[in-house]
């Protein structure tokens, strides 16, 4: 069931076209496929109450591998988390990151993108999660 284009409010000032519970939807597959194994709820480790879950990527090409979002409600909170590893995979992908078990694929890693290796990407991201990509990839 697709859910009407609309702007829904977030906190005074800012606007969201879907629902929180709708985006979890959509990007929960996306982020699997990016390496996110898990969503901790982290809310408990301080006295301030505030949703907060963590994003793990154990397998993160760089140094970082755990995203934190924090929210009003704890599915703002997960929706911040997995959208926060989704970007920072994304432009790993975008900028140096090869298809695995494709020999050949990839020249040497510079720090802007290739519009072939951003096709290939693609077309990897495509094959493993079954869909077409939750993002478009570019080379601008």
């Amino acid at each position: 069931m697709e859910t009407p284009k609309r702007s829904f409010p977030k906190i005074a000032g800012t606007q969201r076209t879907l629902h929180a519970e709708d985006t979890l939807h959509r990007v929960h597959e996306a982020a699997r496929t990016l390496g996110v194994t898990r969503l901790a709820d982290i809310t408990g480790l301080d006295h301030v109450g505030i949703p907060t879950y963590n994003a793990v990527v154990p397998a993160s090409a760089d140094a970082i591998s755990v995203y934190t979002g924090k929210g009003l409600r704890p599915v703002d909170a997960k929706v911040g988390a997995l959208m926060e590893a989704i970007e920072r995979q994304t432009i790993l992908i975008a900028t140096s990151w090869c298809p695995p078990n494709l020999p050949g694929t990839c020249g040497t890693r510079s720090p802007t993108p290739r519009a072939s290796n951003i096709a290939l990407q693609t077309a990897w991201l495509q094959e493993t999660s079954g869909r077409k990509p939750f993002v478009k990839l570019s080379a601008n």
